[in-house]
């Protein structure tokens, strides 16, 4: 499976300002509901803002670069090594609700076509709100619905401070949160 996890991506102190960045910025959170799918708030940072340079600098890092060279993956280092034209960032918080989470789908069927999803877990005090993974194929033409069901082929639990990234063409959904605080992660795509 082409997904690279990264445990403690981000020096702490830099960790640190990340999450006093968010805790400013709580009150520009603004709530996305998609109905069956999905139920979040959520805020977009502004290009070269500190949020945004925090994650520009994590996803581009040398770490990743020596990771990729490490797995000989040929796309990841073809990725790695031509700059994407678009770098998308937003601040996600998933509330405690046992009946919501985000349903199973995809990124890249989009208008810019993105290419890589990539995911930092700012909290993990909370029960719930995994990461699956299916590695299914979905032709072009079929739609997903969420009352799909797919073969879960790995299961992700969120630990603060861990960056994941996988092609934005596998189907994934995040894990309804049921217990603890809310799930909030830096994420964004790549295109």
């Amino acid at each position: 499976m082409n997904i690279i996890i990264v445990e403690n991506i981000l020096e702490d102190w830099i960790f640190e300002d990340l999450e006093k960045e968010i805790e400013k910025h709580k009150k520009d959170f603004k709530t996305e509901d998609r109905g069956h799918v999905a139920k979040y708030d959520r805020w977009y940072p502004e290009n070269g803002s500190k949020v945004a340079n925090i994650a520009k600098s994590c996803i581009y890092s040398e770490k990743l670069k020596k990771l990729a060279d490490y797995y000989r993956d040929l796309a990841w280092r073809v990725f790695l090594a031509n700059m994407p034209t678009k770098f998308e960032v937003q601040v996600t918080k998933y509330p405690i609700d046992a009946n919501l989470g985000y349903n199973w789908h995809i990124d890249h069927i989009s208008p810019d076509r993105r290419i890589l999803n990539w995911i930092i877990f700012v909290t993990d005090s909370y029960s719930g709100g995994e990461l699956e993974i299916s590695e299914e194929l979905i032709r072009n033409d079929t739609k997903i619905k969420g009352g799909f069901s797919y073969e879960v082929n790995q299961s992700i639990k969120p630990k603060k401070n861990m960056l994941v990234m996988l092609p934005s063409w596998m189907i994934h959904r995040v894990r309804p949160v049921f217990g603890g605080n809310p799930r909030i992660t830096l994420n964004g795509h790549i295109s």
